[in-house]
């Protein structure tokens, strides 16, 4: 008897045993995905994590059996299951919570609960509620419906023991349907029927047709496609006679031709444009790269970590290292923080290397990543371009990942499970997979830089720009005292307005950063002073006023009704604070000339918005481009020679051990989109704090800010001197939160002592609906991971099993971002 273990999509800590029914024995194996029922009748599609002999006398135990495997071929390579394995143990999560993550949608399959009619005879004079009475009306015209569905026509959130009840009564039945799947997507084709494709025959046909001009016609083209070779599309055949379909259906009511569904591609060729230029690297390009062939040839399970300028030319290096791989026969993985960096790179990329390259991210569908997945399973991608998800992508042969901005937070998943880092997934597939991986920044983390100053990993470093173009002048805009001469307008400073007019004159472009989207941050009462707050989380929300609504940018509530005060009915708003949305419209009142556009998740959020966004500013079809973190990593625009920051005390004051680092990061990032070519880069910095050590060092060697901020970690023990647990309580009572809190703080105290910290509120102590609370455990960095893990695992649990209600969430997030 052949037992499988499968890794079912579900947070259940063990994975499960199912005997494989001997006549699906042969299909087994490992990586393969295997349609299960788990608890009563819920049905789920896992994936089979190892195979092993038993004798008939241990499956005694009344094992389910699998039900079927719905592929030809596994969809997970066994390599992938270690890797899956390392990152629930990392993580403190499930095997299962991680292949939820990994897989596409469209390869989860799972069953839901359905109601149908029980066809009872005279059910109409039975003594139903209204409720009752309506559902089996309209179950009479449909075969049946989902529990949600229900739900939504009682106007109830929970109709299923309403349900349950009907079905005791024998009304109806509650049945578990299996959801659908991926479907490849077909298109109709045309050919010959067998028995017509010899010339003999053919004769035949056209004798058939002869008084029909219309199938004549249509039999011509496709006898001159059968000749050719060439697959005939219905669509493609339709259009050449005029878009009328008689003339086929005629041939095919005949037996002449037959009508086929011909799988294709959802994923269509990846438009681009040729960015395809002869570039010679300079002197100190070619010494990085040798630094780096040196040490992938000598130690080529150690990282490298790659530090160039802004503008230094990374991306020619990877592609140096990208041909290299691709000529030993390895696959490549480029990890991009965001979608919204991936166009320019995949322009560059394609260029190079065609048709070749994939790429993956959240803006494609569930059945489009279907498709990327199994032509990577395929090997019909040697290159991929894709955010932090690729990272679980089924490679067979994978031999270099790059990891382009490596310090960004956009690696970090935060919610759900695993809470997972990319770039750290990638370093330690180095070591599973024995493959190369390049870290590539002009700012690295402080954990990537400090690796590197430690020697655990390489580091090869660009000083200057690739191109004869100096790094661009940063100036410090005092607001203080712009204020106090009343000078500018608005929320422009007088040298940023002057400067945004001597760029316009120039026929250059520009781009002005705010790190805060919408229109004002939040609306004051001037009589009572209420801010309109989101009724699910605690926070205020944010103005919206294209779209006149106000927004919690946490959950997602909107109100429409915001006129008058809510709490005193004063009509007396005033707007506070400010967004990329009432940049963008000031600016179009001081520069009525410009064309001006706004880069930010309101705009983007289309399928095409970023790209449209992007093709119209290379174009020089916009003079000023707003927006938010987009417009600060990765872009190369040769015509900007001007960026603005409007509001950089936004970053500097930010509740963060962090902040420093982030808001060095992200300005040092946005002032590089500046004078990248041979034009002059200017970039003005609005500020109410002109003193700040970050912005004193923004010109000065990154070492500087580094040296400069490594003592402040090192005296409050954090990052990268220890390495921190994140334990976040959530509840939806606060009283009972609280107390349960102190509680586990209790339980874990005598084992953490001192490296405990918390739990307390954060700033938002409300997110939709639940309250919450945090800790944190410092930990020295050269603590086991393991013995932490298993301690916290048995502490945790511990609480678990005395706590008075098991209603409490407990969320682990190891290298909290």
């Amino acid at each position: 008897m052949v037992i499988a273990k499968i890794i079912l999509p579900v947070p259940v800590k063990s994975n499960f045993d199912y005997l494989v029914p001997p006549a699906l024995e042969e299909r087994a194996e490992v990586g393969m995905r295997a349609l299960v029922t788990f608890g009563r009748n819920k049905m789920y599609t896992g994936v089979i994590k190892s195979l092993r002999e038993e004798s008939e006398d241990a499956v005694l135990r009344k094992l389910k059996q699998v039900d079927d495997f719905p592929d030809d071929r596994p969809v997970l390579r066994p390599l992938q299951l270690q890797l899956f394995e390392w990152i629930a143990y990392y993580y403190f999560c499930t095997e299962g919570e991680v292949l939820k993550a990994s897989l596409p949608a469209g390869l989860k399959l799972e069953s839901e609960v359905t109601v149908e009619s029980a066809q009872v005879p005279g059910w109409e004079e039975l003594e139903l509620t209204p409720p009752e009475y309506d559902l089996l009306s309209i179950l009479r015209g449909r075969p049946w419906m989902t529990v949600p569905e229900v739900g939504q026509i009682w106007n109830i959130a929970g109709p299923l023991p309403r349900l349950r009840n009907m079905e005791a009564r024998g009304l109806v039945r509650i049945v578990h349907r299996l959801k659908d799947g991926y479907k490849p997507k077909t298109e109709k084709y045309v050919e010959l029927a067998p028995e017509w494709q010899d010339e003999e025959a053919l004769h035949g046909a056209f004798g058939m047709v002869g008084n029909a001009p219309r199938q004549e016609e249509v039999l011509m083209l496709v006898v001159e496609s059968w000749f050719k070779k060439e697959p005939l599309a219905k669509k493609a055949l339709r259009k050449r006679i005029d878009g009328s379909d008689s003339g086929i259906k005629g041939l095919i009511k005949k037996g002449i031709l037959l009508e086929i569904d011909v799988p294709v591609d959802r994923v269509a060729r990846l438009q681009y444009r040729e960015n395809k230029k002869d570039i010679e690297l300079n002197a100190e390009q070619v010494t990085a790269l040798e630094k780096i062939q040196a040490s992938f040839v000598s130690e080529p399970n150690r990282p490298v970590l790659l530090h160039g300028v802004t503008g230094s030319g990374k991306t020619h290096l990877y592609i140096e290292l990208i041909r290299e791989a691709l000529d030993r026969g390895e696959e490549v993985l480029y990890l991009l923080p965001e979608i919204a960096l991936t166009q320019q790179i995949i322009d560059k990329i394609k260029s190079e290397f065609g048709e070749k390259v994939g790429v993956y991210h959240s803006r494609f569908n569930d059945n489009e990543r279907v498709e990327i997945w199994q032509k990577v399973l395929v090997g019909d991608y040697a290159i991929v371009i894709g955010v932090r998800s690729a990272i679980f992508l089924p490679f067979a042969k994978l031999g270099l990942i790059v990891v382009d901005e490596e310090h960004d937070h956009s690696f970090k998943q935060n919610e759900p499970n695993p809470r997972y880092n990319a770039r750290d997934i990638a370093v330690y597939c180095a070591h599973l997979l024995a493959c190369r991986v390049l870290l590539g920044s002009a700012t690295p983390s402080f954990e990537s830089f400090q690796n590197a100053s430690l020697k655990k990993y390489a580091l090869a470093t660009i000083h200057n720009r690739a191109v004869k173009s100096e790094l661009p002048q940063i100036a410090i805009v005092d607001m203080r005292e712009q204020r106090k001469k009343r000078l500018g307008q608005g929320h422009f400073s007088q040298p940023l307005l002057d400067a945004v007019r001597r760029t316009l004159e120039r026929r250059e472009q520009a781009i002005l950063f705010q790190n805060r989207r919408g229109f004002v941050p939040w609306l004051t009462c001037m009589n009572c002073g209420h801010v309109p707050r989101c009724i699910n989380c605690d926070i205020s929300l944010t103005y919206h006023k294209a779209k006149g609504q106000l927004r919690c940018h946490y959950c997602g509530y909107t109100d429409h009704e915001f006129a008058q005060c809510e709490k005193c009915g004063s009509y007396d708003l005033k707007q506070q604070g400010i967004g990329t949305e009432r940049i963008e419209e000031e600016l179009k009142a001081l520069f009525p000339e410009a064309r001006i556009a706004r880069m930010d998740l309101d705009t983007t959020r289309s399928r095409n918005g970023f790209l449209k966004l992007i093709r119209s500013f290379e174009k020089h079809e916009i003079d000023i481009l707003v927006g938010t973190q987009m417009v600060s990593k990765g872009l190369d625009f040769e015509n900007v020679t001007l960026v603005g920051v409007i509001e950089a005390d936004l970053m500097l004051n930010f509740a963060d051990f962090r902040a420093y680092e982030r808001a060095y990061q992200l300005l040092t990032q946005v002032s590089g989109r500046a004078g990248r070519a041979q034009k002059k880069g200017q970039v003005l910095i609005q500020t109410f704090m002109p003193d700040n050590p970050v912005l004193k060092l923004l010109q000065q060697p990154y070492t500087h800010f580094f040296d400069l901020e490594m003592p402040n970690r090192k005296a409050l023990d954090y990052p990268p001197y220890t390495r921190v647990i994140r334990l976040e309580l959530r509840h939806k009572n606060q009283l009972f939160l609280e107390t349960q809190a102190e509680g586990l703080r209790n339980i874990l105290l005598p084992t953490f002592g001192r490296t405990l910290l918390g739990p307390e509120y954060p700033m938002v102590t409300r997110l939709r609906n639940e309250y919450r609370q945090i800790a944190m455990l410092k930990l020295p960095r050269n603590a086991s991971v393991g013995k932490v893990r298993k301690v916290l695992a048995e502490r945790i649990a511990f609480y678990y099993k005395h706590a008075p209600k098991k209603t409490l969430r407990i969320l682990v997030d190891v290298d909290p971002m």
